[in-house]
């Protein structure tokens, strides 16, 4: 079954592909071809199709980034070739985070709409990772979606994993009991 929406939500599990992929040492093209055969299975759109390779681009660049080069950089770089989208002089224009996320695009699932926020936030949280997962959430909308592939830019732009914020949760070890309980 397919999903009638180009959505945030095809591009979840992109990442944990071409991460592993391209650590393995598969060459892009080959990875960009795997994650559209992936996406294809469940959101099967051209638009979509091509937010994903953007989205692995990104992805591959901040992966393999050297260390002088600022991810804020590469994320505004991304955005522009992505979708035309100008990040400071977007970011010199709001006030707020809901003056993008909400008011200029719509905070819902649709990739038109949440592709550019998400590349918004990461441009603009670039450099702390923690306060542009808690903007994300705190905007509402798609938040999860949205955030998961948020999460990954800014893992990626930080050098944080995913454990680093783990290990932070208050209920952290009532989690751990839960996820244990469904594995056994």
């Amino acid at each position: 079954m397919t999903h009638d929406t180009a959505s945030i939500g095809g591009l979840v599990t992109i990442a944990p592909i071409v991460f592993s992929e391209r650590l393995r040492g598969t060459s892009l093209e080959d990875v960009q071809a795997i994650c559209h055969k992936h996406l294809q299975l469940t959101h099967p759109d051209e638009f979509l199709a091509k937010v994903c390779r953007d989205y692995i681009g990104l992805f591959d660049a901040l992966l393999f980034r050297a260390e002088a080069d600022p991810a804020q950089e590469i994320v505004a770089a991304w955005a522009k070739r992505s979708i035309g989208m100008a990040m400071p002089e977007l970011l010199s224009k709001v006030r707020t985070d809901n003056d993008v996320v909400g008011r200029l695009f719509s905070s819902a699932c649709y990739i038109s709409d949440s592709w550019p926020n998400v590349l918004y936030l990461a441009y603009k949280y670039a450099d702390k990772t923690e306060a542009g997962l808690l903007a994300n959430t705190n905007l509402g909308g798609d938040n999860v979606h949205r955030g998961t592939v948020l999460g990954a830019i800014l893992g990626l732009a930080n050098g944080n994993s995913p454990s680093d914020i783990y290990d932070e949760l208050r209920d952290k070890e009532m989690l751990e009991y839960e996820i244990h309980s469904l594995l056994n």
